[in-house]
């Protein structure tokens, strides 16, 4: 505790002609903001859970690896598009997205991930106890 009030006055009491000029450039920015969101887990595990929902849809008959690897591409692909819209929107869009409109988007995305998980608890409740609950086909 007594390092981390330290490393806090220190901080606090730099004179502003030595505080160093930092210059961002958007490239820079930008690709590093691309790395960490591609590495991102929750990003990650939404391309499983969407594998995983083409599996159980049953649109092709066989899994086989050239469309298994069509499907990798096509995720890389959509989730490059992705952030790369999202970093030019929020780029574009920095002042003018009030925080009301982000919390109704994080609500709206509280919601979906609500559905993704009672979709899977089903399953898992299926798998439990040997029962198929099929809740895309029985609505």
């Amino acid at each position: 505790i007594a390092l981390l009030y330290r490393s806090y006055r220190e901080h606090k009491h730099i004179p502003p002609s030595h505080k160093p000029h930092i210059q961002y450039k958007k490239r820079t920015s930008f690709l590093t903001g691309l790395t960490i969101a591609i590495t991102n887990p929750g990003m990650i595990v939404w391309w499983v859970i969407g594998y995983k929902l083409l599996l159980d849809l049953q649109l092709f008959d066989t899994m086989n690896i050239p469309l298994k690897a069509t499907f990798l591409v096509a995720c890389c692909t959509g989730l490059a598009g992705y952030l790369t819209l999202i970093a030019f929107m929020m780029n574009k869009l920095q002042e003018s997205i009030s925080d009301r409109l982000l919390d109704r988007m994080n609500i709206v995305i509280m919601i979906l991930l609500v559905f993704v998980i009672i979709y899977f608890s089903f399953k898992l409740y299926g798998l439990l106890t040997n029962t198929t609950i099929d809740i895309l086909y029985n609505v």
